[in-house]
C-alpha cells in the first residue's frame, strides 16, 4: 500500500516548486539582459563605423566627437541593464536561493535542487563570471574610443597630447579592470548564504 502523503508536505512542495519556477524565471530575464546589451554593442560598431566611413563627408560635428558620444550612450544604457541584471535581479535570485537552501535543510526528502549545485561553490563564482561580461562589454568601447582617437590623431595630424590622451585611456581602462574584478569578489550577494551548505 502506497504511503499516503500529508498535506503539509502537499503544500511544501508547492512552495518549493513555485521558488524554483520563479528562480528559472529570474535567470531567463538575465540571459535576455545579457542578450540585448550584445545587440547594444553591434549596434554601436555600426554607429561607430558609419561615423568613421563620414570622413569623405562634410559633417557639422567631428566625426571623433560622434563616436565619443556613441561610446557614452552606450556606455549609460549597459550599465543601466548591469544595475538591472546583477543588482536588482541577482538580488531576487539570492532570496530565492536563500529560501530553497532552508527549505531543503528542514525538508531533506525534498529534491536538494540547490544543495547539489556542487555545494554553492559553482552559484559563488557565477556572479564573478557575469561581472566579467559587462566588464568586457565596458572594456570594448573604451579600447574603441581610445584606439578612435588615436586613428584621428594620425590622419587629421592633432597636437601630440592627443594620442597620449587615448593611450592613457587604455592604461585606465586596465587598472580599471583590476579593482573591478577586486571589488565584485567582496559585493558577491552568495557569499552570505555559503554557511547554509551542507
Amino acid at each position: 500500500m502506497a504511503k499516503k502523503v500529508t498535506e503539509s508536505k502537499l503544500i511544501t512542495y508547492g512552495i518549493y516548486s513555485h521558488i524554483l519556477e520563479s528562480f528559472q524565471h529570474y535567470n531567463r530575464i538575465q540571459v535576455t539582459y545579457r542578450t540585448f546589451v550584445s545587440t547594444w554593442i553591434l549596434a554601436t560598431f555600426i554607429g561607430i563605423g558609419y561615423s568613421l566611413s563620414s570622413l569623405e563627408v562634410d559633417l557639422p560635428v567631428h566625426p571623433l566627437i560622434i563616436v565619443t558620444l556613441i561610446c557614452f550612450a552606450s556606455f549609460c544604457g549597459i550599465s543601466l541593464i548591469y544595475y538591472m541584471d546583477l543588482i536588482v535581479t541577482e538580488r531576487s535570485i539570492v532570496v530565492l536561493v536563500h529560501e530553497s537552501l532552508e527549505m531543503e535543510k528542514k525538508n531533506p526528502w525534498l529534491p536538494q535542487v540547490i544543495h547539489t549545485c556542487d555545494e554553492i561553490n559553482h552559484l559563488l563564482g557565477y556572479v564573478n563570471m557575469k561581472s566579467i561580461f559587462y566588464l568586457g562589454c565596458y572594456m570594448i568601447l573604451f579600447l574603441t574610443l581610445a584606439f578612435s582617437i588615436i586613428l584621428f590623431s594620425f590622419i587629421e595630424q592633432f597636437p601630440p597630447i592627443i594620442p597620449i590622451i587615448g593611450l592613457l585611456i587604455i592604461v585606465l581602462i586596465f587598472l580599471g579592470t583590476y579593482f573591478f574584478l577586486f571589488s565584485s569578489k567582496k559585493k558577491n550577494p552568495y557569499s552570505r548564504i555559503k554557511n547554509l551548505q551542507w
